[in-house]
């Protein structure tokens, strides 16, 4: 079904995040005046303000995009790019950077610690994928 680890991780994450973003819309509203604002909206535990949305939309078209591809090089190198993307973010979240633009509240948020794992599987997925040496190798 899938051409390799990283077609799957991409196209399922990639789905999740679409998901969790829409979803998101419905706890807080489009929220033009509070657009990057720090809010108390939350989905089951993790923050969210509607710029946050659109970026789980955005990561999330980004991996289901790459899933498309035929090239295999190319699903891993967006799926470490996107994973890079979420291990800076939960940085940020860690020093507090992040509060105001993600709504990301506090240091501990549950947040930071979902993007730090999904970013490290997702780099460690596109890293290590690699169907070409795995199919040239001998049976054993």
């Amino acid at each position: 079904m899938f051409r390799s680890r990283a077609h799957a991780f991409a196209l399922v994450g990639g789905i999740t995040y679409i998901l969790i973003g829409i979803v998101g819309f419905f706890v807080t509203g489009l929220g033009i005046g509070d657009f990057v604002s720090n809010t108390d909206d939350r989905l089951l535990v993790f923050d969210l303000n509607p710029f946050h949305n659109f970026v789980h939309i955005g990561a999330g078209a980004l991996l289901v995009g790459a899933s498309r591809f035929e090239e295999p090089g190319v699903t891993d190198g967006v799926t470490i790019g996107v994973g890079l993307i979420l291990i800076v973010a939960a940085l940020l979240g860690y020093t507090g950077a992040l509060d105001h633009l993600l709504s990301i509240d506090g240091k501990l948020a549950a947040d930071n610690f979902l993007h730090l794992i999904t970013g490290v599987l997702a780099v460690v997925v596109g890293a290590t994928d690699n169907p070409r040496v795995a199919s040239s190798a001998p049976p054993v």
